[in-house]
């Protein structure tokens, strides 16, 4: 595990060494290796991690500048049976017809592990909404676009959230 880092991760407070929902994003990487990487997540950290959102992306045709296939899955790991299970799947592109309700519930248990019966939380976690992760995405392919020459530098202005450096 420790040559082997999740794209993104949550940990709810900073002395926690694991993540409770790791992020895995793959593009050029096949769908094979993006399970194995979430199973390895969910091993390797003795199930401190809950959950491993797993994404992949259909990598950009020459003349294509907008993500054609992507989808989106949720693993986790069976104590009961012993096993690593996907819980759910959701199409990120192309974009479905109800693409700005979609979202990935989580419960608390998922998000803080042992730390929920030290807070106690009396409402539901905030859901994420994969409108928003689209967001970040098709950010991260103007990148690309532009690294790669395909695209002329535009002001930006709709990604600056993102950090280019």
């Amino acid at each position: 595990m420790a040559d082997f880092m999740e794209d993104c991760a949550f940990y709810p407070s900073l002395d926690r060494k694991w993540p409770t929902v790791a992020l895995e994003v793959g593009y050029a990487e096949s769908y094979e290796n993006l399970v194995q990487n979430a199973t390895l997540l969910l091993r390797g950290s003795q199930e401190r991690i809950s959950l491993v959102i797993l994404v992949k992306l259909q990598p950009l045709k020459e003349d294509e500048t907008e993500i054609q296939k992507g989808f989106l899955e949720v693993w986790t790991y069976d104590h009961e049976r012993k096993n690593y299970f996907k819980l759910g799947n959701q199409q990120l592109y192309p974009r479905p017809s109800y693409h700005a309700k979609q979202e990935i519930t989580f419960s608390w248990q998922n998000l803080l592990r042992e730390q929920e019966r030290n807070l106690n939380p009396k409402k539901a976690p905030l859901p994420l909404s994969l409108k928003n992760l689209r967001f970040y995405i098709d950010g991260a392919v103007e990148r690309y676009l532009y690294d790669k020459g395909r695209r002329a530098d535009s002001d930006d202005s709709e990604y600056e959230w993102y950090d280019w450096t």
